[in-house]
């Protein structure tokens, strides 16, 4: 009971921090939406904001929810901005954009979302009225006429080859704990030798568990001591290729971020990537970007962006420069991505005809 005591005081605390920025700086269909978050998060067997400075929590709920919601849009009302948003609480950018990325990815919470996407942006969304029917994409006014039966494109199972699914790994919760603690840490000015000694143990009692790694390369790199970033990554790289290719060294055909099970090892062949770019080694960065795309290609790490920004002789400095706006790409990318990606049919067209299964 005592328990359950806390863990209602701390979520009654949550809403009124959310309800506050949502009070002087959005509206009340986004305080709602807040409600919905908190209460889904107050559900689960570990109740993700039991630990962590609440105002570190409360940012992030609302950070994830604008990410969705196209809250960094100028162009969308209500409108604010990452900066509103961690200024408000006192948190640091860095800091609420990694929370809510795990916020996002514990509920799989993406684009018109049919749980926490705004009635304007569930009204706009693209698919809602599109149906397949006898292989067709049409509007679900012109299908109706038939007497066929109709499915939706979400309901549509595209063929599928080999597909990994990892297993569950028990020290997720005790990794997400420890970045509290990291973050706590860090804002307090702590020494953080006990979190990497920590890190270190959960890689030692799950070498096939691989976010403790990014995470402790990270680490390394702020230390400025890229020899020890590399080798921690080069290690979760080489195992993740482990788990999910074949005898023969082929990958599945799917590995979908869908499944949260998959996500720290997408995480680790990514950052490899992307180190690769870093270093100048664009065919090699350009190797596992189009393996990762082909696998899901639905993008949800955006290895598209990076295939093209290669592709038009972008450093990965370079293209940092012009879109990171702090920890999160806005729609700058998004309509860049669109006025260049046709340039390379030989990229991207089997991609464009692989959406047209789900658009």
């Amino acid at each position: 009971m005592r328990d359950k005591a806390f863990i209602e005081d701390r979520k009654q605390k949550l809403s009124e921090l959310t309800a506050g920025f949502c009070d002087s700086h959005l509206d009340e269909e986004y305080q709602q939406l807040c409600e919905k978050l908190i209460q889904k998060m107050a559900r689960k067997r570990t109740v993700p904001f039991r630990s962590g400075r609440l105002e570190i929590w409360a940012a992030a709920i609302i950070y994830a929810l604008g990410q969705i919601n196209f809250l960094f849009d100028h162009s969308f009302e209500p409108y604010a901005s990452a900066d509103d948003i961690c200024n408000y609480f006192g948190t640091s950018k860095s800091t609420t954009s990694q929370k809510a990325k795990l916020i996002r990815d514990m509920f799989r919470m993406t684009y018109f979302d049919d749980t926490f996407s705004t009635a304007h942006v569930r009204e706009n969304d693209p698919f809602l009225n599109l149906v397949m029917q006898d292989g067709l994409i049409m509007f679900k006014d012109d299908a109706s006429q038939s007497s066929e039966p109709l499915t939706t494109l979400q309901e549509e199972e595209p063929q599928r080859g080999r597909e990994y699914v990892d297993k569950g790994h028990a020290l997720s919760g005790e990794f997400y704990n420890l970045c509290d603690e990291l973050s706590d840490a860090k804002r307090s000015g702590r020494n953080i030798s006990a979190v990497k000694k920590r890190l270190k143990q959960l890689i030692e009692r799950d070498p096939d568990f691989f976010d403790p790694y990014l995470l402790l390369c990270d680490l390394f790199l702020d230390e400025d001591n890229p020899q020890e970033a590399e080798r921690l990554l080069n290690t979760a790289y080489e195992r993740a290729l482990n788990l999910i290719t074949d005898t023969k060294g082929n990958w599945p055909d799917v590995l979908e971020w869908g499944w949260l099970e998959n996500r720290h090892i997408i995480r680790a062949i990514l950052e490899k990537a992307i180190a690769s770019w870093y270093c100048g080694e664009n065919e090699s960065a350009l190797d596992l970007l189009r393996k990762v795309l082909k696998s899901n290609p639905g993008d949800n790490v955006g290895a598209r962006n990076y295939i093209l920004a290669i592709r038009m002789g972008m450093s990965c400095d370079e293209f940092d420069t012009r879109f990171d706006k702090g920890g999160y790409y806005d729609s700058d990318l998004v309509n860049w991505f669109e006025a260049n990606y046709k340039n390379f049919p030989d990229e991207f067209e089997w991609w464009e005809k692989e959406m047209e299964k789900y658009a």
